[in-house]
């Protein structure tokens, strides 16, 4: 037991230090039935007792079962824009029955934050307070799957326009991601990738890292704003980047992930890694951290949590199966040349790719578009920046690297990922909506 504890610390002090949780409002907050009057509430009750309820029964949901559907939704978001708030809205922890919407107001507020939402023609109202850092965290559940549901967030007399978000399906539908790299808290730029992203009808966002400078508070302000159509819309996850890693801090105070690290005395740091269904996908973000002193059979942090994950029926029964960290295993043009991948992730995140099944892996940090396969069926991509700038991407492929491989620099760029039943399209694609290339990747390999 003290040996755990001491290579877990040693981790730690290598790899990052300090962190703090993202104190969340949801755990405070209270669900209210918003009534318009006595008299409608009567006609209401009247009208309940003559006939059945209207709003449809949901049959109980027995779990994630194999196999794929091939539609989605495919619908474009309209875009709407509002600056009510410093950050946010924002869509965060999205499942097929709960949703988490986020945000802050410019100066910290005493006064509880709700959101009015309707459902089945029924209005609702959830409330909870802001933490220390201004920032309101409320949880909506028992929510319909698969659902656009309308909204609105306010904090005392300040209301935003009303939005909507969708619920993830609870079947093996396609998906739709938009998967982002290197912001770098640029504002405009992430402002144009994010009406790309709702023209293009994304189901859900990844940015793999880096989506700060140095972590600090008005970068996080910057980023938010430049999000804030898409991320008012659909769930934006997010992985650390090591910019973003300068102050660990900020990153957990400003989103909200799902807890993967039950490392004790790491409560903390409980977002630095994650996993969630959604449709006919798997995804798990992952930290570079715990990758430094881990092999693929590491049964203690962040590699052992994984490797409990892939255990599950939704893990098991998903088609796709997709990855999410912010360093590449393999990469060409970084570094004048001389910087050809992580050595740590080509130890243990390909082969724990590999013999778990999964097609892909999506990375940033070198500031362009590469690609090839690192082993049978599995496939890793870089994707490039939507805020920093590319090199100039003229490396040579160097001797033993795996082939084929590929790269596209020079451009502002993210990727369309979309999950079909047979094939998984990557779409790379400019902040103007052009694209630049795609591949296919079947999903038996």
């Amino acid at each position: 037991m003290r040996l755990r504890v001491a290579w877990i610390v040693f981790v730690g002090f290598l790899a990052c230090s300090g962190g703090s949780s993202g104190g969340t409002a949801d755990a405070s907050a209270v669900a209210v039935d918003v009534a318009t009057d006595a008299a409608s509430d009567a006609a209401s009750d009247a009208a309940s007792d003559a006939a059945p309820d209207a709003a449809p029964e949901v049959a109980k949901w027995e779990g994630w079962k194999p196999g794929c559907e091939g539609e989605g939704t495919g619908a474009a978001w309209t875009v709407v824009h509002d600056e009510t708030f410093a950050r946010g809205p924002a869509v965060q922890l999205s499942d097929r029955d709960t949703v988490t919407i986020l945000w802050r107001t410019a100066v910290p507020s005493a006064e509880q934050g709700c959101v009015e939402y309707r459902v089945a023609g029924k209005t609702e109202k959830r409330c909870g307070a802001a933490d220390a850092n201004g920032q309101y965290e409320v949880a909506l559940d028992d929510l319909p799957p698969g659902t656009e549901i309308p909204y609105t967030a306010s904090v005392g007399a300040s209301r935003t326009a009303e939005m909507t978000f969708r619920t993830m399906p609870d079947r093996p539908k396609r998906m739709k991601i938009a998967v982002f790299a290197d912001a770098h808290d640029r504002e405009e730029r992430l402002a144009k990738f994010s009406k790309v992203a709702l023209a293009e009808g994304v189901d859900l966002a990844v940015g793999v890292g880096d989506l700060t400078g140095e972590g600090l508070p008005e970068q996080w302000d910057r980023f938010f704003r430049g999000i804030r159509d898409l991320a008012a819309r659909v769930n934006v996850w997010t992985v650390i980047g090591n910019h973003d890693s300068k102050n660990t801090n900020g990153y957990m105070e400003s989103v909200a992930m799902p807890h993967g690290n039950d490392t004790p005395g790491e409560e903390r740091l409980a977002e630095g890694w994650w996993a969630r269904r959604v449709g006919n996908v798997w995804l798990g973000g992952g930290w570079i951290r715990d990758f430094y002193l881990s092999m693929p059979d590491t049964e203690i942090g962040q590699i052992g949590w994984f490797r409990r994950q892939f255990q599950g029926d939704d893990f098991k029964t998903a088609r796709w199966r997709l990855f999410f960290i912010h360093e590449p295993a393999y990469n060409v043009s970084w570094g004048g040349c001389e910087m050809n991948g992580e050595s740590c992730l080509q130890r243990t995140l390909v082969p724990m790719m590999e013999q778990n099944g999964f097609q892909a892996s999506f990375h940033g940090h070198m500031h362009g578009i590469e690609w090839g396969p690192l082993a049978p069926g599995y496939t890793a991509f870089t994707v490039a920046p939507v805020g920093g700038d590319p090199p100039p991407g003229d490396c040579p492929v160097p001797e033993g690297f795996p082939q084929p491989w590929y790269s596209i620099y020079g451009n502002q760029a993210f990727a369309i990922v979309e999950t079909g039943c047979d094939v998984m399209t990557v779409r790379f694609v400019d902040l103007d909506g052009k694209e630049l290339g795609r591949v296919e990747v079947p999903a038996g390999g």
